[in-house]
């Protein structure tokens, strides 16, 4: 029989163990990046064509899961020119000629710092058709695979969630010994 001060010592170990693993995630969980702003703006008239679709973000997002914008022109066919680009908390996309005038719909996924993907839409209006730009423009911007990683929340908060796991099964393994042994 184990001694009375081994049960308290069970407890406080599942209980470190369990807030060493949980920890880390509990104030992220609820953290995804935000939505802050775009360019252009949502509902927005236009008078000129964009040469690119710019959202900001309230953190960074990360590279991995590939950052996509997809602009969508009032007769169905896509219009943004190229893969998405990551600079910091924005994400852009480049628009070398809209068709016609009309609303175009703008769909976005992004990855959060904390894994998950935030997902979203709005659309902007243009007056008149814009005419094809050369892509030269866009020489200055990153493209996304050549971001540095940052590495995500889970590579982030590694040795937290190993010595969590640890102390956890630790604790999981003097309950059953304990129970063994009065049973």
């Amino acid at each position: 029989m184990l001694h009375a001060h081994v049960r308290p010592a069970i407890l406080v170990a599942l209980l470190g163990g369990l807030v060493l693993l949980l920890g880390p995630g509990v104030g992220v969980a609820s953290a995804h990046a935000e939505l802050l702003g775009t360019t252009p703006g949502d509902g927005s008239v236009l008078s000129q064509a964009p040469t690119a679709v710019v959202l900001t973000f309230d953190e960074p997002v990360q590279p991995q899961g590939g950052a996509t914008i997809v602009v969508t022109a009032p007769d169905g066919s896509r219009v943004a020119a190229g893969a998405a680009v990551l600079a910091g908390n924005t994400v852009r996309s480049s628009i070398h000629s809209l068709p016609a005038a009309g609303t175009y719909t703008v769909a976005y996924r992004v990855v959060s710092d904390d894994g998950h993907s935030v997902e979203g839409q709005f659309s902007f209006a243009a007056r008149a058709p814009a005419t094809q730009r050369p892509a030269a423009a866009d020489s200055a911007v990153v493209p996304l695979a050549a971001v540095d990683d940052q590495g995500s929340w889970l590579a982030g908060h590694q040795g937290f969630i190993a010595l969590g796991a640890a102390v956890l099964a630790v604790g999981l393994a003097l309950l059953v010994r304990e129970r063994r042994q009065r049973g």
